[in-house]
């Protein structure tokens, strides 16, 4: 194997493991939360919110390609976490625009997450700046945030605290 392909096949690998990095366990203080589903989306949706507000980009999109919007989320998926019999988070994908400064659209993501009580818990910075970034961070509640931003586009990957039970890939209605 060249040496380009060795980097290449360790940057894939390093990806990989900062994928797995976020999200609630059973060691994490997310863990003991105990609050109800609809007590999680509540605050679930403001954070949603102040991300995307962070990125200072507009045009962000929910999965399904519809426009991003608080009165547009109507349910969040409920996913079991990891580790922790019969508690599920919340969770939710969005997608940005491209950004031209990849890496300085990153700091910013770091900067806001850090000034927000989150803990970096893994970042990417490629050699090119091309490439795509990325950021994650977690918070002591167990909520967890996975931003990436290339000249491809951006991706807010959001996961809330363990809660009390909600049925495996049901729905939580968001009120307003």
């Amino acid at each position: 194997m060249g040496r380009r392909t060795t980097r290449g096949v360790a940057r894939a690998g390093l990806a990989l493991v900062l994928l797995g990095l976020t999200g609630c366990s059973a060691g994490g203080a997310g863990a003991a939360q105990n609050r109800s589903p609809e007590q999680v989306a509540k605050d679930f949706v403001p954070l949603a919110e102040s991300l995307v507000g962070a990125t200072g980009t507009s045009g962000w999109t929910f999965e399904d390609s519809r426009p991003w919007s608080v009165a547009g989320i109507g349910a969040l998926r409920g996913q079991a976490c990891t580790g922790v019999p019969g508690k599920h988070t919340l969770q939710l994908l969005l997608l940005g625009q491209p950004v031209e400064n990849a890496k300085s659209a990153a700091e910013a993501m770091r900067s806001h997450l850090e000034a927000n009580d989150f803990t970096i818990s893994g970042s990417f910075t490629p050699e090119s700046g091309d490439a795509e970034f990325t950021v994650s961070g977690q918070r002591a509640d167990g909520a967890a945030v996975d931003y990436r931003a290339s000249l491809a586009g951006q991706t807010l990957d959001l996961e809330s605290e363990c809660s009390a039970a909600i049925e495996l890939n049901a729905n939580v209605p968001v009120t307003q």
